[in-house]
């Protein structure tokens, strides 16, 4: 199992709708989640950052990364929520949630 943490930004008037959409989010989202191994998935939220944690439980995460970013519901997801984003400063061109450096784990 990978543990994955990476940060956003949102615009800190769309907290609401985007809690809101999110708590409401599409049920085949989370089937795609399932087939590309993709679990405990959680994003948390403090002052125009969004954090994000998930586990990843298959194979090869690279692969199943770019596979999950291909499928056009998540590509029609993510258009609908980057409208509330807003990328980090220092994120490499192209990227918008900057995956995080474990620097501690404790079961």
């Amino acid at each position: 199992m990978i543990r994955i943490g990476s940060i956003l930004g949102l615009k800190e008037e769309s907290y609401e709708i985007y809690k809101k959409t999110h708590a409401n989010y599409w049920p085949e989202l989370k089937e795609l989640l399932h087939k590309f191994h993709f679990q405990n998935f959680t994003i948390f939220y403090r002052k125009g950052t969004l954090f994000s944690y998930y586990e990843y439980v298959g194979n090869n995460y690279k692969e199943d990364l770019l596979n999950w970013q291909k499928c056009e519901l998540v590509r029609a997801w993510n258009e609908e929520m980057r409208k509330h984003q807003i990328q980090i400063p220092d994120s490499p061109p192209g990227d918008w949630w900057v995956e995080l450096d474990e620097a501690f784990h404790a079961d």
